[in-house]
């Protein structure tokens, strides 16, 4: 079993996960060639104030310069947009004349960042729509452009690469401005291939113009400019042989056209591998001097080996080049991805992922609808009531059939999956209902849909393979909760860091940092890897060295039960080769089992985990989360959460009337219905079915409600 968050080689049972979001496989990588930071982040404090238009056309009601002196180009990041319908923001690039136009379904797709514009200053104008009012936006940092670096691989004495101008081929850029990578457009539907470690770049950009003479990036107008659709990411960061990514870009902000639209051009993968000898191209944005830094150069070689999923090859790479498609010379077909370095001007070789690599085989057709849970995962499923799920089933390179929409179910240990036909709800939106199941035990799931097109699309895309799960139970009991509210006797060991030590706070957000706790738990505290200052770099206080270890205090397990441990993490890492480690002890840690080693880009996930699949529950239970950043060359920040054991409880609490699986305010109206007071008969209001007498008197009141309090837990 895996998860979108936990693939199999990494740990046993993911039970599932409050958001959907994209995973990485857990293994190390080495020498990756993504080029080295091509920006910084300076605080710039901007704020429009609150614009109404009274008119019945869009008004321009609010304009201003933002500079950076000096800087090759500029790109704003907002911490607050309100727009009204009609509204929108226009940025201009008072260097090229280069224009965006963002209004709220933009700046969604954007991270609410803009794209980036060559030269110093830019021009941003609120426009508001029509008979809108309180139309605003502020910003408190903007990012400018550095001269990037990046390791050089080259095969031989020289530098033979040539600059080159292939459509179908883009560079990627991230919001963290620490790394780029290239892209390659593979299909008319307009989905692309980089490397799994280039996941995070999710700024996609084609006809890339020459960097100005000292080195530092020049970029594309807007309009060819796109950000990648996470929700078609498909990828694994293994290493070499494991190293992949399939996805697409939603369509751009000011053409409305996608990639393939756009480009009209593609490289096709090939059915097969070539036979050796053979030769290979590149086509690829590595770091260089001057003007020809990070802009698209093609690459010659010989192809030395092919060993299971690994290809190495004889082809000059810099940093920047990781993601480049390999192409078989004769045919002009993709045959691999480049990933990492390894030549000299003496020997060695280059070396990336070849076509026959299982995970990229299977998702290689690209996803052809978006699957998403907008409320998140199934984790419990009650023993006679079910569970129910929302599922989002967006188009991407196809449309999905409505009629086809189906959650895939089975108990394990019991028959092979069922199907069950999901409600359309419109809007993409379909609810998943899940079946009564027998308590204490354990369901995989899965969803699927017909494309119109014929082709059956799943999510996990592995599926059945690959599922998610969730445990049966009728009621949870809390055994430990902590928010980090206060100080409940978490310890921090630091070995060998620097910069990013674990600890207690309301976080001052980064790129790379969260700007608030949890957002489904409470309060504002949590646990994150160094504090930085408002307006500060995303660098300034991440993590250099380590590792830091955040380690629980002693919970007490030893009551007979099934145990899951719950938590929240945030995790960024700019270029896949560290991770957030959590592990158990069952022995007060004097030894320690691995739950799970996570990379991710960014934003808060709630994950639950079957404690029994690691450790026997005792008196003497344990839990720590680690990072490092050794050696240090990345940026990586940690956050941690709203940690909860939870004991499973198959004997139905007093107060669950509606049998969901927990005691909450439905069922507090029901109690309310059938309160009569001491030595009375339940009241003639009592809803049929339900049995408000918790403790057996004959009566429903003060001390049922004492009950009911006591187990009253909340919507779970």
């Amino acid at each position: 079993m895996r998860s979108a968050y936990a693939p199999e080689v990494c740990a046993r049972r993911l039970i599932a996960a409050a958001f959907l979001c994209v995973g990485f496989m857990c293994c190390d990588l080495a020498q990756a060639q993504v080029s080295g930071p091509f920006g910084k982040f300076l605080a710039y404090e901007l704020d429009s104030g609150l614009w109404d238009n009274d008119a019945d056309s869009p008004r321009l009601v609010f304009e201003d310069v933002i500079e950076a002196q000096d800087a090759p180009w500029v790109r704003l990041a907002f911490e607050r947009v309100q727009l009204g319908e009609g509204s929108f923001l226009r940025i201009t690039s008072l260097f090229d004349g280069a224009v965006q136009d963002l209004d709220i379904p933009a700046l969604e797709q954007w991270g609410y960042t803009s794209a980036f514009f060559n030269g110093p200053a830019v021009r941003v104008e609120l426009f508001a729509g029509p008979f809108t009012v309180a139309n605003s936006f502020a910003i408190k940092e903007i990012m400018v452009g550095t001269v990037p670096y990046g390791a050089d691989t080259i095969c031989g004495p020289s530098d033979d690469r040539t600059r080159s101008f292939v459509d179908a081929v883009a560079r990627m850029l991230n919001t963290g401005l620490a790394s780029g990578c290239t892209g390659t457009i593979y299909s008319p539907g307009a989905c692309m291939v980089s490397a799994g470690h280039c996941s995070g770049l999710t700024v996609i950009q084609f006809n890339v113009p020459p960097s100005l003479p000292s080195g530092a990036l020049q970029h594309p107008p807007p309009s060819d400019q796109y950000n990648m659709n996470v929700a078609t990411l498909r990828s694994a960061a293994g290493g070499i042989g494991n190293d992949w990514a399939v996805f697409q870009c939603f369509d751009n902000t000011q053409t409305g056209l996608n990639v393939y639209e756009a480009q009209q051009d593609f490289i096709p993968v090939a059915a097969s591998l070539p036979t050796l000898p053979a030769n290979m191209v590149m086509y690829g944005h590595g770091s260089d001097s001057g003007v020809d830094n990070q802009v698209q150069q093609r690459s010659d070689g010989p192809i030395v080996g092919i060993s299971g999923t690994v290809i190495e090859h004889r082809a000059d790479s810099t940093g920047g080049s990781s993601g480049s498609a390999i192409l078989y010379a004769a045919t002009g077909e993709i045959i691999g991805i480049h990933t990492n370095g390894g030549c000299t001007s003496t020997g060695g070789a280059n070396s990336g992922t070849n076509i026959n690599n299982g995970g990229f085989q299977t998702n290689y057709p690209c996803a052809l609808v978006a699957i998403s849970f907008p409320d998140g995962l199934v984790t419990f499923v009650h023993p006679t009531n079910g569970a129910t799920m929302r599922v989002l089933i967006e188009p991407a390179g196809d449309q999905p059939d409505p009629a086809t929409a189906r959650l895939f179910v089975e108990v394990v240990g019991g028959d092979d999956y069922t199907e069950i036909a999901m409600t359309p709800l419109g809007n993409d939106l379909y609810e998943a209902q899940f079946p009564p199941a027998p308590c204490d035990g354990t369901v995989n799931y899965y969803v699927g849909v017909t494309t119109v097109g014929g082709i059956f699309v799943t999510e996990p895309p592995d599926a059945p393979a690959d599922h998610f799960t969730a445990l049966v139970a009728s009621g949870l009991a809390t055994v430990f909760a902590d928010s980090f509210e206060s100080d409940l006797g978490w310890t921090v060991q630091n070995i060998n860091l620097t910069t990013g030590a674990w600890v207690r706070v309301d976080p001052v957000g980064t790129t790379a940092q969260p700007e608030e706790d949890n957002p489904l738990g409470v309060g504002t505290m949590c646990y994150v890897t160094g504090q930085g200052v408002p307006g500060g770099g995303p660098g300034d206080a991440d993590v250099d060295g380590g590792p830091t270890i955040l380690t629980s205090p002693t919970f007490d397990l030893s009551a007979p039960g099934r145990y899951v441990l719950e938590y929240a993490r945030w995790f960024y890492n700019d270029d896949g080769d560290d991770r957030l480690v959590v592990e158990v002890s069952e022995d007060d840690g004097a030894s320690w089992v691995q739950v799970e080693s996570f990379l991710g880009l960014g934003g808060w996930n709630t994950v639950q985990w079957d404690l029994d699949d690691f450790v026997t529950p005792t008196a003497t239970v344990k839990v720590r989360f680690s990072t490092a950043d050794n050696p240090n060359n990345s940026l990586t920040e940690a956050a941690v959460d709203d940690v909860r054991i939870l004991l499973l409880d198959c004997a139905a609490a007093c107060g669950d009337f509606d049998g969901d699986g927990d005691v909450d305010l439905t069922d507090f109206t029901a109690f309310q219905l059938c309160f009569g007071g001491s030595n009375n008969p339940p009241a003639p209001t009592c809803p049929p079915g339900v049995d408000a007498d918790c403790d057996g008197d004959g009566d429903v009141d003060l001390a049922d409600f004492l009950i009911f309090q006591n187990n009253f837990t909340g919507s779970l």
